[in-house]
């Protein structure tokens, strides 16, 4: 998954805007946002984003490899992975 607010971040940070960046990768902004709404950028894309932001490998970890983590309180013998994953909505 996609951390959308740490790459919105640091393209702030970079000093750089959507309209740069989305250049940068050969789309237009209107794409740009749309894979950033349904987090799907192309790997090719990621490591250009990696480039073009010189991101760091945490950093780019950070954002690009965004960890699904279950609820302390998960109790598999109760609860159905659904019923975890409602909850998280």
């Amino acid at each position: 998954m996609l951390d959308v607010q740490k790459l919105k971040g640091k393209i702030v940070e970079k000093g750089k805007s959507v309209e740069t960046v989305s250049a940068d990768l050969g789309i237009n902004p209107a794409t740009f946002y749309r894979k950033l709404k349904n987090n799907s950028f192309e790997i090719r894309e990621a490591d250009k984003l990696i480039e073009i932001l010189a991101l760091t490998g945490e950093e780019a970890s950070a954002i690009f490899l965004k960890v699904l983590t279950f609820l302390p309180e998960y109790d598999a013998r109760r609860h159905t992975p659904s019923m975890i994953y409602s909850t998280r909505r």
